[in-house]
């Protein structure tokens, strides 16, 4: 039976450290690697104001297609060295959505390297999963 292993992702070559760990494991052993993004404003980032409210759900919707397809690349780039590879994409707080994947994917392992204890950080175009700017992002920045 394979060894399944979580590997948190968050988009930082920081957080890859540890899917290159799960490879080299993979040379060695039958893994099957499950990765994981976790993402979603922290506290009372929503606040009360509606336009504050509109422009956060914006760059959430941009933050999620970005984040999904950076998932999709990683996935690829295993499964294309023959890495049985699954990706999961979740809302809400980093380490509680980690580990409640871990508990129902019944993981042997979680592989983990973060430098963003929060989850990923947009930072617009200079973010290396961000393909698609976020108009907030973008305005923002121009200010």
């Amino acid at each position: 039976m394979a060894t399944r292993i979580l590997v948190p992702l968050d988009g930082t070559p920081v957080s890859e450290a540890a899917l290159s760990a799960a490879e080299q494991l993979a040379r060695t052993r039958e893994l099957e690697v499950l990765l994981v993004c976790v993402w979603g404003p922290q506290g009372n980032q929503m606040g009360q104001d509606p336009v504050q409210r509109g422009r956060i759900l914006d760059v959430m919707r941009c933050v999620e297609v970005n984040l999904k397809q950076y998932l999709a690349v990683q996935q690829k780039r295993l499964a294309d060295q023959g890495i049985p590879t699954r990706s999961v994409y979740l809302m809400g707080h980093p380490s509680e959505g980690i580990f409640a994947v871990a508990r129902q994917e019944k993981v042997d392992l979680v592989l983990m390297s973060t430098a963003e204890p929060s989850g990923p950080v947009c930072r617009g175009p200079s973010t290396p999963w961000c393909n698609t700017p976020c108009r907030f992002v973008e305005s923002a920045a121009a200010r």
